[in-house]
């Protein structure tokens, strides 16, 4: 199954998703069908929104033996994935994170010893490479994913990376609306345009092309959308725009 292919079939199950349990498992089945074998979603800051206080593993299927020690030895603190997410609201691969903590001449050499251990001892429980995330909303709060598989890969798909992104940002906001009401923002018939064909794909140049406008004015548009949306960047905003259903993909309404 190819990325793209999947990800139709995902939107579908995480849009229709009654319960945080049922989204999270349609986003494991497409990580599994790209090879990645674990994810826990975290809540890496509290969320008074939403009544929930900081917590890693909200949801997961890592192995319990390894969360309840993370736990146990406070590794959220130390663990470079972590760190790398509170700053970079990106998706990121696991060794990009490990790189730049490593790079910083400013870092504790005591917190770079411990960020190394909890990569070794990760790697010993079955988690070894993967992928980091996170997601900051209007307020400040902040949630992330990490995503593992067993082995180290030497090659990293960053169009993988990509989709994988989408997903975890469409269960990012299931699990906020499973926990608060929606409301649907208000949005122009020209940001509906633009959300459409960034649905199907198409670039801002292309959307400017095909909409007879300039490539200033879709960027226009772009941040007036961000700010409704609360997104950062277009692919969150077009990931949020599905899930409300503002927008739906042609390849999931054939």
């Amino acid at each position: 199954m190819s990325a793209m292919t999947g990800i139709e079939t995902t939107i579908q199950r995480i849009q229709s998703a009654t319960t945080v349990d049922a989204a999270f498992e349609a986003f494991k089945t497409y990580l599994g069908d790209l090879g990645y074998d674990n994810a826990v979603y975290t809540l890496l800051t509290d969320h008074p929104s939403i009544g929930k206080r900081a917590l890693h593993g909200v949801a997961t299927d890592y192995p319990d033996d390894w969360i309840r020690y993370y736990i146990e030895q406070g590794y959220q603190q130390v663990d470079p994935v972590c760190i790398y997410s509170l700053k970079r609201p990106v998706p990121f691969f696991w060794k990009d994170a490990v790189e730049s903590l490593e790079r910083d001449q400013h870092i504790d050499p005591a917190l770079l010893a411990r960020s190394s251990l909890v990569m070794d001892q990760g790697a010993e429980a079955g988690v070894a490479d993967g992928i980091g995330m996170s997601f900051i909303n209007r307020y400040g709060e902040i949630a992330g994913f990490g995503i593992s598989r067993e082995r180290v890969e030497r090659n990293h798909d960053y169009h993988v990376l990509s989709t994988i992104y989408l997903a975890a940002a469409l269960f990012h906001d299931k699990f906020l609306s499973l926990h608060s009401s929606i409301v649907t923002p208000s949005m122009t018939e020209r940001e509906k345009d633009i959300l459409a064909w960034a649905a199907e794909g198409k670039s801002d140049w292309e959307i400017a092309t095909i909409l007879g406008i300039k490539h200033p004015t879709v960027r226009y548009h772009w941040s007036n959308i961000f700010k409704k949306l609360d997104a950062t960047n277009r692919l969150l905003a077009t990931a949020i725009a599905i899930q409300k259903k503002i927008v739906t993909p042609q390849s999931v309404r054939l």
